[in-house]
C-alpha cells in the first residue's frame, strides 16, 4: 500500500500496526470519489470500513489470509484509484 501512496496522489497516508491498516485520502479528494472506491471494494468482496465524514478506510483482513488475497486487494485498489482519481 505504501507503493500505491507513491503512485497515487489521492492517498495522504498509510498507517497501521500488524494487519490493521488505515488509508487516509487527501482533503481534495471528493467524498463521492471515496464512497465510490469504498462501494467497489465491498462489491469485490473485500472487508473495508469507512466512517461517515472521514476520508479514511480501515482494512482489517483475517489473521489467516493467503498472500494472493493481499495481492488481489492491492491490484484492485490500484485499479480503482486510477479509474476514480484520474
Amino acid at each position: 500500500l505504501n507503493a500505491l501512496k507513491q503512485k497515487h496522489c489521492a492517498i495522504k497516508e498509510v498507517r497501521g500496526k500488524g494487519l490493521m491498516i488505515a488509508v487516509d485520502f487527501h482533503e481534495t479528494v471528493l467524498d463521492e470519489t471515496v464512497l465510490s472506491i469504498y462501494d467497489a471494494l465491498i462489491d469485490n468482496g473485500y472487508i473495508v470500513a469507512k466512517r461517515p465524514n472521514l476520508k479514511t478506510f480501515r482494512i482489517d483482513p483475517p489473521l489467516i489470509c493467503a498472500l494472493e488475497i493481499f495481492d488481489d486487494f492491492t491490484q484492485t485498489f490500484d485499479t480503482l484509484l486510477s479509474k476514480e482519481t484520474s
